[in-house]
């Protein structure tokens, strides 16, 4: 069941009772695979597919992840884009006009990607990381919050952190 005031956000970005649709995003994560040439062919289908918008990661290896093994780190490094290789990746997504959604997975992507992404996603893993989540509410861009597996009260903490920084 959905609540009332549910419903107040549920048609703000589309619903089958307002006549609109939601917007889609495509999720295309790390399937590039560190190849800049497949990420923009990546946005480019999801452009010719309807999309309104693509995700991407931008993290530093080194900054944002504890990791078990070197061929673990490895593989997250291997996979990795540039700042520059994501600034033009968004004016790809910009000239098709899609939406460019970062998830950024340490403070100091959130401040290289802040002028050209449109919003924001955050992780469930990370829905808990204040200074990520400071980081992020400072840029006054929309933020899309994960919180799989995540009880009430942490939800609640992650929502008072950017709520503060909103004021």
């Amino acid at each position: 069941m959905i609540r009332s005031e549910d419903r107040a956000l549920l048609s703000l970005v589309g619903t089958p009772s307002t006549g609109t649709r939601p917007p889609i995003v495509v999720d295309i994560g790390r399937s590039h695979h560190g190849d800049f040439s497949q990420a923009a062919r990546l946005i480019g289908a999801a452009h010719r597919g309807g999309a309104d918008g693509v995700k991407l990661p931008a993290y530093r290896t080194e900054r944002c992840l504890q990791f078990q093994t070197a061929a673990e780190f490895a593989r997250w490094k291997r996979n990795e884009l540039r700042y520059g290789e994501l600034r033009k990746l968004s004016e790809l997504a910009g000239e098709l006009g899609l939406q460019f959604v970062v998830a950024a997975l340490d403070v100091e992507s959130v401040e290289q990607v802040a002028d050209f992404a449109t919003r924001f996603k955050v992780g469930s893993a990370d829905n808990d990381f204040l200074p990520l989540l400071h980081a992020l509410a400072a840029t006054g861009k929309p933020i899309v919050m994960s919180n799989g597996g995540s009880d009430l009260d942490r939800i609640g903490r992650s929502v008072d952190a950017v709520m503060e920084k909103w004021g």
